[in-house]
């Protein structure tokens, strides 16, 4: 279920809770792919209009390179979202970014569509104060 003051699908539970489908980069970079900026402006409208909501954006990525690659790619990843948004007048106060490099996989990183489910950005409700 969500928090009070937060968008809910039809069937009640959070709008916000799991991971931005179709929000995706070039690999190995923080640069958006074509048709990335669909969800996001999704996002930015709907922020838009419950302006009491806040969310957290976690980047993620597959085991490919170092931890250290991996927490400079999963940053630099959030860097461009929160610039993206911001810029769709999302204020940056609303948004808390969390880098986890590839610490927290979903998939097998042994597989060329378990690393690419693993590189994913999460949207997830954040309290409002």
């Amino acid at each position: 279920t969500s928090k009070a003051g937060f968008p809910v699908r039809s069937n009640g539970c959070a709008l916000f809770d799991g991971v931005l489908s179709g929000v995706s980069f070039t690999a190995g970079t923080a640069e958006l792919l074509p048709g990335a900026t669909d969800q996001l402006d999704y996002l930015a409208n709907v922020l838009g209009q419950y302006p009491q909501a806040k969310v957290e954006l976690h980047s993620h990525t597959d085991d490919q390179g170092t931890v250290r690659e991996q927490a400079i790619l999963t940053r630099a990843r959030l860097r461009t979202i929160g610039t993206y948004l911001v810029g769709k007048g999302v204020r940056a106060n609303r948004l808390v970014l969390r880098s986890f490099g590839g610490t927290r996989p979903l998939y097998d990183n042994a597989t060329v569509q378990g690393r690419a489910g693993n590189s994913r950005i999460e949207v997830i409700e954040n309290s409002p104060q």
